[in-house]
Formats: structure tokens, sequence, C-alpha cells
């Protein structure tokens, strides 16, 4: 009997720490904890102090035509006791800009806070102005802008013409390039007219699939000069709203002369010591009798040296930055190459050049 009694005392005790071990315990690891990265709580407002109110924090603009101006006004108010000052204005991006008149708002009166957005673009936009202030319970708060730049006129490519490839002056004649013009505000487009700064663009123009749509076959005149062309094509159309809409035109011509490449980029390494670049200069039809005159820098940064590949046909130009632009920060300029061959005695290199070394570490 007393075994049993020492049993059930046993047993009764086993099954207590097993619902010991069960029941959940409270500690400090259970404790709900703050997550990493949430943002701080705001400060209590002070009765005395600034007290920052808006108009509104969000605009929506809906439809906007295409370089319409586009701004809106937020109104700033002090519903408080001291001057509210704004530390800041800061916006997501630099199409958007924010101005104000006075940032110091006396209590009871209220300051214009204008956002203007940059319309020279289609499509659906979102951005924020950030106004940063005295007032301790809310020092940062974020405006928004939203809206849909929408055009009469759209073409396609949207950012421009441009030639993938270099082209010889022997396949200019069969290097087209297509526009589209296209408008879904108006019954019909009519292209009146197509004019260029330069004039040795080609255009024609060509009806589309239906009443809305042109085509424009862009082309380069066989006695285009050789080198770089970058241009603008100005369409001028029926649109009231959008009567001139202007195309970037980008084309890279090659003569008998070839220059590669037709732009140089500079840097220095580490312990601020600029490394060279170079170009070569042929003659593609090795007609022989080919020289190279002078080669200049407009901006006055690079020396250079010549090396024959093969004479009268190909040399290597070597371009090295003068010590005089040793020194932190961006330059560029162009280098004029002058030959002795009829047509092509002039041709162009654009540079680039940019020293990482800190201050104090360039060598000279």
């Amino acid at each position: 009997m007393l075994l049993n009694c020492r049993s059930a005392r046993h047993a009764g005790a086993l099954a207590l720490l097993a619902a010991l071990a069960l029941a959940p315990v409270a500690h400090a690891a259970d404790a709900p904890s703050p997550q990493f990265g949430a943002p701080a709580a705001a400060e209590a407002p002070d009765p005395n102090g600034p007290r920052i109110e808006f108009s509104s924090e969000a605009w929506d603009f809906k439809e906007i035509d295409y370089k319409a101006p586009c701004e809106h006004v937020f109104k700033i108010r002090n519903a408080g006791k001291d001057t509210l000052r704004i530390r800041s204005t800061a916006s997501s991006c630099g199409c958007t800009v924010p101005s104000m008149a006075r940032k110091n708002i006396p209590p009871g009166e209220s300051e214009e806070l204008k956002v203007t957005y940059d319309s020279n673009r289609k499509g659906t936009f979102h951005k924020t102005v950030t106004v940063s202030s005295n007032d301790k319970a809310r020092s940062s708060v974020v405006l928004s802008i939203e809206g849909d730049i929408v055009s009469e006129v759209n073409v396609s490519p949207q950012w421009g013409v441009r030639w993938p490839t270099p082209i010889h002056r022997e396949d200019l004649a069969a290097s087209i390039q297509r526009i589209t013009v296209s408008t879904a505000r108006l019954d019909k487009l009519e292209i009146e007219k197509l004019e260029s700064a330069n004039l040795h663009l080609t255009w024609k123009i060509l009806d589309g699939p239906d009443p809305k749509t042109k085509f424009i076959d862009l082309g380069v005149k066989p006695d285009a000069p050789a080198g770089l062309l970058n241009t603008n094509l100005v369409i001028h159309t029926n649109s009231p709203k959008q009567p001139v809409t202007d195309v970037q035109v980008y084309a890279e011509v090659v003569g008998e002369i070839e220059v590669t490449p037709t732009q140089l980029f500079f840097r220095s390494d580490p312990g601020g010591i600029m490394l060279d670049d170079k170009f070569m200069v042929r003659d593609r039809k090795a007609k022989g009798n080919f020289k190279i005159v002078d080669i200049k820098d407009d901006g006055g940064n690079l020396e250079f040296t010549t090396e024959t590949v093969k004479p009268d046909t190909a040399y290597t130009i070597h371009a090295k930055a003068r010590q005089i632009v040793y020194k932190t920060g961006f330059f560029s300029g162009n280098v004029t190459i002058t030959t002795n061959r009829a047509g092509e005695e002039t041709l162009k290199v654009s540079y680039s050049g940019h020293v990482d070394a800190p201050p104090g570490t360039v060598k000279r």
C-alpha cells in the first residue's frame, strides 16, 4: 500500500512537471519588441511652439498637355504660438522644383509653397517634396504630386533618331531611318512642313495605315562631310496644341578617312597619374599619300604623339592629358585633325575626363 501511494505521488509529480513544461512561460524574449528600422515616434506637440498645417498633402493633376505649365500651390499655415521655420523643401528629383517666398511664418499666418514639375516628358509621374520644419510634432512632412503627361502628337522613337553604327559614305543612299508620327486626339494628322538646320538631311513623308499616322523616312546625303552629324528635325503639324515637335538626329559619317574611336575618355589612377588614350586615323581605300598635317586640342588639355602604323595610310595618335589638368574634377573638349586629303581636310574627335584622386595626392 505504501508502494502504491509513493507511485501515485511520483505519477502526480511527473504530471505536474509535464503540465508546467507545456504551459506558456512569460519571459523577456517573448515580450513584444520594436521592429528594426521602425520610425521613431513623433515628439509631443509643444503647446507654446509652432504647429504646421497644410491645405492638402497630395495633388493629382490628372491629365496635362505635353510641355504645358505644370505647377501646384500648397498652402502652409502656422496654427501654433511661435514662429514656424521651414528648414528645407527637398524634392525627389530634379524635374520637380519647390519654391517659397519666405520660410519664417509668424503665428496665424500662411505661406505658399509652389511646386513646379517639368512636363517636357511623357507618361505618368509621382513625385514628392519633403518639408522640414521646427514643428517638433511634425518635423518632416512628405507632400506628393502625380499626373499623366499626354501629347497630341507622338513621335517614335521618342528620344530621337540615331544610326546604330557609323555609316560609310558609299552606303548613305541605302541607309534610312524611319520616324513614326501619330495622334490619338486628332481625327486626321497632317505634316505641314519639315525643316532642319543641317542641309545634309533628306526626308520623305509617307502615309501611315490610318489618317492618324504618318511616316518620315530620314536619310543623309552622300556628300555629307565625314564626322559627327548632330542636329534636330523640326516637324510642323496641324495640331493646335502642339504645332511643332523636335526630333534629335544623330549619325556618324565615315568618308575615305576613318577615325576610331571618335570619343576618348581619360581617368586617373589611384595615385593621381592620368592614364593615356589613343585613336587611329587611316585611309580606308588605301590610296596612299595620306598624311596628318596637324593635331590641335581646342581646350589645351592634351598633348599628342603620332605613331606611323603604315606609311601614307594609317597612324595611331597617342593622347596624354597635360599636367595643367591634374586636379580633381571633370574636363572635356574636342580634337581637330587636319589632313592632306581633299574633301576631308578636317576631322573631329571629342574627349572627356575625370580626375578621381583626392586633393594633395595628384603628382605634378
